[in-house]
């Protein structure tokens, strides 16, 4: 069973009645949630030691970076094909750090 089944059930079962959640169901929610958030943080902050290197190495930001990429300018060197995809995961791990402290 997956992860998000699991959850899907979780959800089905605390739908039905509420009542039934007791402090220690809550508290593991809680400490899951905070548990992912601190393990995507940690993501975030390495990702952007990742790009900071890429972006001392080629004395340039990732903005002007990116926008040249996309456009084929700047050539496909494998530390360009890297850095792309590092602003890509950092992106990700954005979104995933939103949705998570949003609660």
């Amino acid at each position: 069973m997956t992860v998000l089944e699991k959850i899907k059930i979780l959800e089905r079962y605390v739908s039905v009645d509420p009542s039934m959640i007791d402090s220690v169901m809550e508290m593991a929610i809680d400490k899951l949630l905070k548990r992912e958030a601190t393990r995507m943080g940690d993501m975030h902050l390495r990702i952007n030691d990742q790009i900071a290197a890429f972006e001392a190495k080629y004395k340039m930001n990732s903005e002007e970076f990116r926008s040249r990429y996309d456009k084929g300018s700047i050539g496909d060197d494998m530390d360009f094909i890297e850095w792309a995809a590092t602003i890509d995961m950092r992106e990700k791990i954005q979104r995933h750090l939103s949705m998570i402290n949003k609660g």
